[in-house]
């Protein structure tokens, strides 16, 4: 991602123990694993890929026309126009398009394709200079009829961390400080096999970490686990693999960045234990040059009758090194944890209307934090 940081708003008292967060999100996820009842009712959808089941059929089911609008306001007490460390729904005192898109899809049998092409704020801040302004761009070849093995190529939506950017389809409105800090696409070709209706395996050779143009010379690595036990539960296990450039650290004496290996582990669970229920958990840990970071968040969705529901979230990121959250400040101590909790209404099939409140807390080495309460109003509309 492409963070960026300001501002000081007031103080409070520190948060302690950030670690106690990754154990607890630990232990949910193995007691929901251990709970998981062995009668199914429906899959549960992977929230961390944009859905590819809506739309509508043009002529025949082959071709299918998607589209989203994502409109918002923040309202802070902050003087700023945009919130720091975000790339979602991140400015402020203004009506904004977060991001609208179109999505045409082609699904033959063996042969498929999807093309997105998007704008708004949300593109802005994710995306560099005479980079394509694609969520996906992709062409995928199945070589044998018989076996559901595809090769897709292109600009891929990226397997990381339990959201995408599609707001529609997540239980929160504002993305995780985990879907933040993670490559939110991936440039390259995948490998992709199901091996029944609990496994399906990927393998990825992309550019690096959110490159369409391979800014850092080499190759990256990306592998993909996605394990169903029963319909109502979703693990997802992810590792990357490759050279990257640091976010803070300059090589001594000169204003080159420091690149190195970089790795990460991620992992997710989906839970829907009941039609009305959704609870889903990520956790992420990640090493380069020595330094290391990690990520725990936990969401909780409880929907009321055919057209409401509400949401909590818990998060925190601790990277003290500044590898993926550049340290531009040198009192930061590099953790970031913070809660939301919201409301969401379904006008009508295709229309959505969410109020979410979601207060941030960033440590500084002196014992005194930076916080950023704020409110937002959001509508969405789409196919």
């Amino acid at each position: 991602m492409r963070p960026y940081f300001h501002r000081i708003m007031d103080q409070s008292k520190p948060w302690k123990r950030p670690n106690r967060v990754g154990i607890m999100l630990s232990i949910v996820g193995i007691v929901l694993f251990l709970l998981t009842p062995s009668c199914l009712w429906a899959q549960v959808v992977n929230t961390g890929f944009a859905d590819s089941s809506g739309g509508i059929r043009l002529g025949n089911d082959q071709w299918v026309l998607g589209a989203q609008l994502d409109l918002y306001r923040n309202w802070s007490n902050a003087k700023a126009t945009e919130i720091p460390d975000l790339v979602s729904s991140a400015s402020l005192h203004q009506w904004s398009v977060n991001l609208a898109y179109l999505d045409l899809r082609y699904r033959g049998d063996q042969i498929r394709s999807r093309l997105m092409p998007a704008f708004g704020t949300y593109m802005e801040r994710n995306y560099g200079p005479g980079e394509p302004r694609l969520l996906e761009a992709s062409l995928g070849y199945k070589p044998w009829k018989s076996r559901d093995f595809w090769v897709d190529a292109g600009l891929l939506g990226s397997p990381f961390t339990n959201e995408s950017p599609l707001s529609r389809d997540q239980p929160t409105y504002t993305r995780s400080l985990s879907a933040e800090f993670v490559p939110y696409f991936l440039s390259g070709v995948r490998l992709g096999t199901t091996w029944g209706p609990q496994l399906s395996t990927y393998l990825y050779a992309v550019n690096g970490w959110q490159q369409a143009v391979d800014r850092v010379p080499g190759q990256a690595l990306v592998v993909q686990v996605e394990y169903r036990p029963a319909a109502k539960i979703l693990f997802n296990v992810n590792f990357f693999r490759g050279r990257e450039q640091h976010a803070t650290q300059r090589l001594a004496g000169s204003n080159q960045p420091s690149i190195g290996m970089r790795t990460l582990w991620d992992a997710y669970v989906i839970f829907r234990p009941t039609p009305q229920l959704l609870l889903t958990s990520s956790f992420y840990h990640g090493t380069q040059n020595n330094d290391r970071w990690n990520q725990a968040n936990l969401i909780i969705e409880k929907k009321w009758g055919s057209q409401g529901a509400f949401h909590l979230r818990v998060e925190a990121l601790n990277d003290t090194a500044g590898v993926v959250l550049p340290r531009i400040n040198p009192s930061y101590t590099g953790l970031i944890h913070g809660y939301s909790g919201g409301i969401t209404y379904k006008v009508q099939e295709h229309l959505m209307l969410r109020g979410e409140f979601r207060n941030l807390v960033r440590t500084q080495s002196t014992g005194a934090t930076e916080t950023w309460p704020y409110w937002t109003l959001s509508a969405s509309m789409g196919l």
